[in-house]
């Protein structure tokens, strides 16, 4: 099918192979390609699923110890650093 979207190859390695036997009863009659795909955008899901969780926990906790750190803690501790 014509398309102007970059392609992918990928073999089907083990591993490969392995997640796409696993994901298998769950799509009865889908190809191993269509499997991939699915495959694929579940895990982008989760990759962005676990840095939403990531940030709301940052943002949860910043601003939590005021005063650990004074004033200069950086720069100070990048003069440790050998040049």
């Amino acid at each position: 099918m014509p398309t102007a979207r970059p392609r992918h190859v990928l073999t089907e390695t083990d591993e490969l192979a392995a997640a796409i036997d696993a994901a298998a009863p769950l799509y009865q009659g889908a190809t191993r390609a269509e499997i991939l795909r699915l495959l694929v955008h579940l895990g982008a899901e989760s990759i962005v699923e676990r840095q939403g969780r990531h940030r709301d926990v940052v943002l949860q906790h910043a601003g939590r110890y005021p005063g650990l750190y004074q004033p200069g803690y950086l720069d100070e501790l990048r003069e440790e650093w050998p040049k």
